[in-house]
């Protein structure tokens, strides 16, 4: 259903002129491995709530919670061994401090670690010879090298570099050797997972923006304050990133997903995001029956 789904918004986003560097290509699921979840979850659940604010109203973080409760153990075991988060919120920060502030009080311990807008991690040179380590032809290895190092051919043509799909021929020898010595000398060095303590049977809960989210994934993700005004900004003059940010949400899960939005928010009409229109109506399953939305 995720993947379905992101082909319905990439198809939308095409035909409406959007995301023209694309390259256009199917998107299909892996049935071996993911069959079973897509019987388990045929649907992406679409939440509308009457009202969202802190205190009685606080519907948001109720939906969140409500379903928590109801992940099978197995799935929390699942997320315990492979060292993700059993459930990920994402969302504007002031959706996702009202959430998080229902889900503490129900007594649930939450990782709220997050990047500042705009405040991404520096790749570093160690990033591209560990990549180089494992793939000595990987474009993207060679890129962050080109990057960091800035070498004189480089900066002299950084821009037949980054036109080329094919970097080899491109990279004088003397520079491709001593790189790739030393990423065979590179020792690497697991990183150390940070984070709330994580209880025997308990479900981790992340909370995160939109701009954070990606390279996370959970088992079940909730996207929360999907509306105009929101994301997008502006329904008549969307902006690729805002496609991207979305995209990005929706692919997170491993077995559920959840898009929320309501219909005021502390006390301040709200519309639906334009681009839940964009996905299927055979998609989507709207108000699950275990969910009271207000």
């Amino acid at each position: 259903m995720v993947v379905n789904a992101f082909d319905d918004v990439v198809r939308t986003a095409t035909a409406a002129g959007h995301l023209s560097g694309r390259i256009p290509k199917a998107y299909r699921y892996f049935p071996p491995y993911k069959e079973d979840d897509s019987v388990a979850h045929p649907k992406i659940h679409v939440v509308r709530t009457s009202i969202q604010k802190n205190g009685a109203g606080n519907y948001f973080g109720r939906v969140v919670e409500r379903f928590v409760r109801s992940i099978p153990s197995q799935y929390t075991e699942d997320s315990h061994k492979g060292g993700y988060p059993t459930v990920l919120v994402i969302g504007n920060k002031q959706y996702l401090s009202q959430v998080s502030a229902y889900l503490k009080e129900q007594g649930y311990s939450l990782d709220e670690k997050n990047h500042k807008e705009g405040d991404e991690e520096k790749i570093t040179r160690e990033d591209g010879l560990t990549i180089l380590k494992e793939n000595a032809e990987s474009v993207l290895g060679w890129r962050i090298m080109l990057e960091v190092d800035q070498p004189t051919f480089y900066t002299d043509d950084a821009t037949t570099f980054l036109s080329v799909s094919h970097l080899g021929e491109l990279i004088p020898r003397e520079y491709r050797d001593r790189v790739l010595a030393d990423a065979q000398h590179l020792e690497v060095v697991a990183p150390v997972k940070k984070g709330p303590k994580v209880e025997f049977g308990k479900p981790t809960i992340k909370l995160t923006s939109f701009q954070s989210a990606k390279g996370l994934s959970a088992q079940y993700v909730f996207v929360v304050g999907l509306h105009n005004g929101d994301l997008p900004r502006k329904p008549d003059k969307i902006d690729d990133i805002e496609i991207c940010k979305f995209l990005v949400a929706l692919t997170r899960t491993r077995k559920q997903c959840f898009l929320l939005s309501t219909n005021r928010f502390a006390g301040i009409p709200k519309k639906e995001s334009a681009f839940l229109g964009w996905i299927g109506n055979s998609r989507k399953l709207l108000n699950p029956r275990n969910c009271r939305a207000g």
